[in-house]
């Protein structure tokens, strides 16, 4: 499953696919008090470690995993970002170009291995999705005449969703079929985007309306039935992660002034606070139920959640005196990938990371 990559900043942020987590200027955040959420003291079963960088990069995200243990995500230089691989014995693969665009970000991929994401040159309002095989190495993906868009998550019959803009500038939530033929789900005078998608073809993301003012988490069901789910009270929503029993999560605001907060919803449940905190939000969910996240507030510091009990996860520079780990998906065992600060001293370079559970989910 993927989610986000996104962070509720701008739409060059979600199409770029960075975190606005990489913020690491504040010196002291306090980390999640975890004592009231659950009656169970959390297990200290995480452990987190860096994944390798190809030589003459310092830095990068790792932002998808199947449950073979695959990774996708990409690292950067000096001058461009590359799209990579890192197969389960940390093995990096760069993943190569498009034609005239020398940077590349991959945001996820599916149980075949095949990724998904985005290249782009020196203009990143230029951007062009790409899916990768190992067949075919990086193709571009059709957009809707904008000459920008982004694909964001990957299925296992190899259906993929993102956005792309139109010939007006306007972001358009998108799906591409196996085929490479795009779907735009955007609905009329409006704008969208497309942030996960289930193994069934149900999509999260989000939404806003013609004449609305602020998006809402958004569900397009396979059979082509639509879904607003709502607030928690204030004005907007996003649906950022969706796993295979319909359960969708993401951030939504709380009544004014409260801040926003992580969400779950489920067809049954409606939506409902997923006691993260304030100015949280949960990314993936994995389809035995664990969800993760973060609270980006003084720092950022990621959060894993399963059956009733939340954990804190570790980053790899608890010395350094601030709290940096910020994970982006999840897989069915449970191990979680992103990103943590380097333990280098003199370095606030971010670096490719997976926290491995001590047993599976």
């Amino acid at each position: 499953m993927r989610t986000r990559t996104t962070l509720p900043l701008t739409v060059t942020l979600i199409g770029l696919g960075l975190s606005a987590c990489s913020d690491t200027s504040s010196s002291n955040p306090t980390a999640p008090d975890l004592s009231a959420t659950s009656t169970t003291a959390a297990p200290a079963v995480y452990t987190v470690q860096a994944l390798p960088l190809p030589a003459k990069t310092f830095t990068g995200e790792a932002r998808g995993i199947n449950d073979a243990g695959v990774i996708a995500g990409f690292v950067q230089g000096n001058d461009f970002y590359s799209a990579v691989r890192w197969n389960p014995n940390d093995r990096v693969q760069d993943l190569g170009n498009l034609a005239g665009l020398p940077s590349d970000i991959a945001n996820d991929l599916n149980q075949a291995g095949t990724v998904v994401g985005f290249a782009f040159g020196s203009a990143v309002s230029f951007a062009r999705a790409f899916v990768w095989t190992r067949a075919t190495g990086m193709l571009a993906l059709p957009d809707l005449g904008g000459n920008a868009n982004i694909a964001q998550a990957i299925n296992a019959t190899g259906t993929v969703v993102g956005w792309a803009a139109d010939s007006f500038g306007t972001v358009h939530a998108a799906k591409w079929d196996p085929t490479g033929s795009i779907t735009d789900l955007n609905p009329p005078g409006g704008t969208s985007i497309a942030l996960d998608i289930n193994d069934a073809g149900d999509i999260a993301g989000w939404t806003i309306p013609f004449g609305a003012t602020s998006e809402h988490a958004h569900l397009w069901r396979h059979d082509g039935v639509e879904v607003d789910l709502g607030t928690l009270g204030g004005a907007l929503s996003n649906g950022l992660g969706i796993n295979n029993s319909l359960r969708v999560v993401g951030f939504a605001e709380l009544r004014p002034p409260d801040p926003e907060v992580a969400f779950s919803w489920t067809p049954g449940g409606g939506m409902f606070d997923l006691g993260f905190g304030a100015h949280s939000e949960a990314l993936a969910v994995s389809d035995p139920g664990r969800v993760v996240g973060l609270v980006n507030s003084g720092g950022v510091t990621g959060l894993t959640k399963f059956k009733g009990v939340l954990q804190i996860l570790p980053d790899l520079a608890p010395a350094k005196g601030f709290h940096f780990s910020g994970p982006v998906n999840v897989n069915r065992c449970g191990t979680i990938v992103g990103s943590s600060v380097s333990p280098n001293p003199a370095s606030a370079a971010l670096l490719p990371v997976v926290w491995k559970n001590a047993a599976c989910d």
